[in-house]
């Protein structure tokens, strides 16, 4: 995922661990259109996101529909317990 203008490309990526360092992973098809290679130096901006998946609409409705039962929210609670 990421937004591009005619200077800038912005891309969504996860940190890994690698060793003692932290490392981010650039894909090869990226590299090759900015032509950078390993070992060159590039700017980077981190910020953090909050990633949450979301539900499709109709998926949504019918959990609800099943949530909202009596007897489906005394399971719940009893298996909380």
């Amino acid at each position: 995922m990421y937004h591009s203008d005619t200077m800038h490309r912005c891309m969504l990526v996860r940190l890994r661990k690698n060793g003692n360092s932290t490392t981010i992973t650039v894909p090869p098809d990226e590299l090759a259109r900015l032509g950078i290679r390993a070992g060159d130096y590039v700017e980077i901006t981190l910020q953090p996101v909050d990633i949450r998946p979301r539900l499709p609409a109709d998926l949504a409705d019918a959990a609800e529909a099943v949530l909202s039962r009596p007897s489906v929210a005394e399971a719940f609670r009893l298996l909380a317990e």
